[in-house]
């Protein structure tokens, strides 16, 4: 599962990357002297260090606390997030270590060209893309429209718009639990090895599917219905019940019982068996599933594999005269389906089914939901009542628990994530109703984002029919790779509040901090997003549907965060009711302001 490290690490990196060298240049902008130039270099790694370290805690823990989820680690994912997380904390490290450390041993490879001059680089960008005069001008002019007046409440309000068609698709999703299908890629030897298997074997259609059966004892047995099991009369006497049971003995002495002692080596227990596997041969008749007794696999039922008899229930003599044909003992013929405890035995069989194929997926809820709930029962052995009881167990039950389990562990490992995440914030900006605005900007694009991927995967709205074949989205993506696309939005965000902390301490109105901050982060988060989105593009292109569908996911997450949430919800959301941003924290007066249409400060009056 560590195909996707390489890409997160290369997004990451170029991410933080980003954030320090347009720090660097915007400090060596405003102190082009070649004595400042350690100095600037310092004060660029402070400031973006901040948002490099704090994203980078974010991430890590987005991850860490992803790869809880219950039976994570079976499919190898829990390997995968910590190493995820692992490659986020050398990723940051690298960041704040070795590129400033580049920066001050070789300033004659960063440092020489004119301030404001384009490189090469620059010129063949996008002007919105770089801080030169053309992209600053771009970006006054989009944090003037959406900064002022009414558009600060319609711009937020179209953005959502756009959003809400894929909102309303995540609330269909149906996961898909085909992982087979999911994670093979027709190029590599071991698929090309499973689908010849499946062409000229059909070896996935002859996998076992199992029952647990069991019997718990639950107390003494009545002593009417220990003496007369099928209801024909009933002792009226303790002296009756005491022949019945010397009888009983006597009887299984004289014909000998070399099973042993275990509960499920009585016949009283045969007998639930062979009722449980009629109804198991009834159940999925019913159903149009193709199921006879030579498909069950049990010493007490199915077919006789050492007497050559009939398939179908069997008696103890019965199973005693074919071991002694077999010439081999019970251990040596059953003793595989026979738990130690002698309390618990094994029944398989097989429904000829792929074994996580919608039809599979069909009988286990029809196993689940009708059997097991008509099957358990109480019966009566050796003078005792038991309870019988069978569990299923096959590759299609276990990927349906887990998701369920999943479903139940989500609510516990997001809201732990999310807590630690917006505490961090609060803290780091002293802001207790910052991580509220917070919501706005992360949770309902992350529900959009999914629900895209849920309506090109599953509902096939764009009609890519190869990308919709495999049945919908993998059950763990919601789970697994939500802790990503979150820490992604906190990034940004972040890095956007950060500057607009700065210039509201420097006395800069709200608004203005905003503004300022949008016209100087806007090119960064840009050509941020824009280099992540290049490095999940070709993620998402993996012929592998399951490493193709988290490729997917990351993409449009950060497409959506970066041209819809920075530009258009995140700084809007910031100007309204400027004390939320920074209360219970000191906020200074107001003695400066930023003219968006000059592109200039202007001073003006304390408060």
């Amino acid at each position: 599962m560590a195909g996707g490290v390489q890409f997160v690490c290369l997004a990451f990196c170029t991410d933080y990357a980003i954030f320090f060298w347009t720090r660097f240049q915007k400090e060596r902008e405003e102190n082009p002297a070649k004595e400042m130039y350690l100095a600037c270099v310092a004060e660029a790694t402070r400031k973006s260090g901040e948002v490099i370290v704090c994203s980078t805690v974010v991430m890590i823990a987005a991850y860490s606390s992803t790869a809880f989820y219950p039976n994570l680690n079976d499919m190898g994912f829990m390997a995968q997030n910590f190493q995820y997380a692992a490659g986020l904390f050398f990723s940051g490290l690298f960041s704040i270590i070795v590129t400033p450390s580049w920066a001050s041993n070789h300033p004659s490879l960063f440092d020489n060209r004119e301030a404001h001059s384009p490189n090469c680089f620059q010129q063949c960008l996008p002007a919105m893309l770089t801080t030169l005069p053309e992209g600053k001008r771009f970006w006054k002019t989009w944090a003037g429209f959406v900064t002022r007046g009414k558009m600060m409440i319609v711009a937020p309000i179209l953005a959502y718009g756009c959003l809400t068609p894929f909102i309303y698709c995540a609330t269909l999703y149906e996961p898909n639990y085909n992982m087979i299908d999911l994670m093979k890629y027709d190029g590599i030897p071991a698929s090309k090895a499973y689908d010849k298997l499946n062409d000229h074997f059909r070896a996935s259609e002859s996998v076992k599917w199992l029952y647990l059966l069991k019997a718990t004892e639950i107390g003494p047995a009545n002593n009417a219905r220990m003496i007369w099991p099928d209801d024909v009369g009933a002792a009226s006497t303790a002296e009756e019940v005491a022949f019945a049971q010397h009888a009983m003995k006597m009887s299984r002495k004289a014909h000998g019982n070399s099973f042993g002692d275990g509960v499920v080596l009585q016949p009283e227990f045969g007998k639930q068996v062979c009722k449980f596997s009629e109804k198991l041969q009834a159940v999925m008749t019913e159903n149009h599933y193709m199921m006879s007794a030579e498909k069950i696999d049990t010493f007490w039922y199915g077919a006789d594999k050492l007497g050559g008899g009939q398939a179908g229930c069997r008696s103890q003599e019965q199973i005693s005269d074919g071991l002694k044909k077999a010439g081999t003992s019970f251990d040596s013929a059953y003793g595989y389906l026979v738990h130690q405890s002698g309390d618990k035995m094994i029944l398989a069989f097989y429904p000829g089914l792929e074994i996580m194929a919608p039809r599979a997926q069909h009988l286990y809820h029809l196993l689940r939901d009708v059997l097991e709930k008509e099957i358990n029962q109480e019966f009566v052995m050796n003078g005792k009542r038991y309870w019988f009881e069978a569990e299923h167990s096959s590759p299609i039950s276990y990927m349906k628990e887990t998701g369920v389990r999943m479903k139940r562990a989500a609510p516990w490992i997001i809201g732990t994530m999310a807590a630690i995440a917006f505490i961090g914030v609060a803290i780091m900006f002293k802001s207790c109703f910052l991580p509220l605005k917070f919501c706005f900007t992360i949770v309902i694009p992350i529900i959009a984002v999914l629900g895209m991927t849920i309506a090109c995967y599953q509902e096939n709205w764009f009609g890519f029919d190869d990308m919709a074949d495999d049945g919908g989205v993998n059950f763990i993506l919601p789970y697994n790779q939500l802790g990503m696309l979150f820490g992604l939005a906190m990034d940004y965000d972040i890095f956007l509040f950060a500057r607009v902390y700065e210039y509201r301490q420097e006395g800069y109105d709200n608004v203005s901090s905003v503004q300022k901050s949008l016209v100087e982060t806007g090119p960064i988060v840009m050509t941020a997003g824009t280099f992540m989105c290049v490095s999940f593009f070709f993620m998402m292109n993996n012929p592998i549907m399951g490493m193709s569908q988290i490729g997917f996911f990351y993409f449009f997450g950060v497409f959506v965060d970066t041209f819809f949430t920075c530009t258009c919800i995140a700084p809007c959301v910031l100007c309204w009711g400027e004390w939320l941003n920074f209360f219970p924290g000191y906020i200074p007066p107001v003695t400066k302001k930023y003219n968006i249409d000059e592109g200039c400060d202007e001073c003006c009056e304390a408060k």
